[in-house]
Parts: C-alpha cells; sequence; structure tokens
C-alpha cells in the first residue's frame, strides 16, 4: 500500500489529484491511500499518524508555504524517503527548493497524463530504491515496502506480517517468502517466524527482541543458522548482544 498526500488550499484541485489517482488505480490496480489536507497544520496532522511516501504539495499555502514544509519533512522529521511532488502556479522556486529535493514541479494547470507520470514514476522509483514484497488478499495485491517488515509469523493456515504500521493476515508459504527476503537479511529462527534482521533491538541466545519490544524464541534447530546471519551484522553494530 502507497500512502499519497495531496495537500492545496484550493478543495477542487485536491479533488482533481484524487480522481486521476483513483483513475491510474483502475488501469493499473496499483493500491494507494490517499490523504486530503488544505492547510499545513492539517498535513502536519496527517504526517504525524501516517508515513507519506509521495506528497503532492502547494508552494503557495496561505500560511505556512510548501518550501517551509518542506525543509520540515526533510530536517526536522528527517524524512528522506518521503517524494515530494510540488504543484505551483509560479516558477521562481527552484533556488529555494534545492535543499529540500523535490521529485518534481508541476505547473498549473496540470493534466490527468502529468499526475499519471508522476505516480509511474515512484512507482519506478520505488522498484529501484525501495524494494517491496507482494502479497494477495482475494483479487487484489498489495505491495509493502521490505524495510518496514518486522517478522512474518504463521497463525493457523495464514501468515501474519507486521510492520511498526500495522499487522496484517494472508495466504502465503512461509518457505517462499524466506526464499524471496533472505537476500535482505530475513532469517527464520523459528517453525513459525520469519524475522528482519535489521529489526532485531536486542538478541540472546534463547531469544531475540524485536524493535517494539516483541520476544521471540530462537529454535535450537535454527540456532546455528541465526548465529551465521549475526556475523554479517555485528560487524556493523546493527543490534546488541545481552
Amino acid at each position: 500500500m502507497i500512502n499519497i498526500a495531496i495537500c492545496d488550499d484550493i478543495s477542487y484541485v485536491c479533488e482533481q489529484i484524487n480522481t486521476y489517482i483513483q483513475e491510474f488505480y483502475i488501469e493499473t490496480e496499483e493500491q494507494f491511500e490517499i490523504y486530503i489536507a488544505n492547510d499545513a497544520e492539517t498535513l502536519y496532522e496527517i504526517m504525524k499518524k501516517e508515513k507519506i511516501d509521495l506528497l503532492f504539495l502547494d508552494i503557495e499555502l496561505p500560511d505556512i508555504n510548501g518550501v517551509e514544509i518542506g525543509n520540515y519533512i526533510r530536517k526536522k522529521m528527517q524524512d528522506d524517503d518521503m517524494q515530494i511532488v510540488y504543484i505551483s502556479g509560479k516558477q521562481d522556486y527552484c533556488r529555494s527548493l534545492f535543499d529540500i529535493r523535490p521529485m518534481n514541479f508541476l505547473d498549473k494547470p496540470f493534466t490527468r497524463e502529468d499526475i499519471h507520470k508522476q505516480l509511474k514514476d515512484y512507482l519506478k522509483l520505488c522498484k529501484k530504491f525501495f524494494p517491496t514484497f507482494s502479497y494477495k488478499i482475494g483479487q487484489d495485491t498489495f505491495f509493502q515496502k521490505i524495510d518496514e517488515i518486522t517478522y512474518f509469523e504463521i497463525v493457523g493456515k495464514k501468515i501474519k506480517m507486521v510492520t511498526k504500521a500495522f499487522e496484517i493476515l494472508f495466504y502465503a508459504d512461509m518457505n517462499q517468502i524466506e526464499k524471496e527476503l533472505d537476500k535482505f537479511y530475513f532469517v527464520q529462527i523459528h517453525k513459525s517466524y520469519l524475522i528482519n534482521m535489521e529489526k532485531i533491538e536486542k538478541y540472546g541466545s534463547k531469544e531475540v527482541i524485536m524493535n517494539g519490544g516483541r520476544r521471540i524464541a530462537i529454535s535450537r534447530s535454527k540456532k546455528d543458522i541465526f548465529l551465521n546471519k549475526v556475523l554479517e551484522f555485528e560487524k556493523n553494530k546493527l543490534f546488541t548482544k545481552f
């Protein structure tokens, strides 16, 4: 799921972009969650609660302009992953946007094709720099950034995927997931658990503590496999032994 925020003080502009995104979904079946704000304060509240992947941002907001918001995202939030597409009727902001590193700049009025191009460019960027794990629920296919996954757990006949933001159940084969994610340092430490080693907070001889505090036991049969993986991480001090 890709979280998209749209921020413009003109409601019609927000609804227009929203409509174009929905049309893109119908054509491609890419999954989007869309959040709309008409001012900076509302956008800040959204960003506190949700991790936004792509932001369509008007530069000329009435109280806090888009340049200030961009600097807030990059410096205060320290979020370098969020891609920002600025929209404006003026073209004299190039120098002030340099440090914000926006994905693009759209002139008003923009077209359906303009918005669809930004979505396509973002998806290409995701595949190159932010590898994703795909899963199906019913006939729908969803995509989750791999570096945001904490662990997978077998629950009955389903797989539970846990991230910092949410948990979700779907049908899949744990062994197949392990093969797919092995190169991203996922390791099965128990027949029911496949964990992201980059999300380990601490580990011992019998259990690991994941980010968020979840304790997961290491089975005897998986202990040596886990310790071999640990050797690749300890030199970088990505987590702590206890």
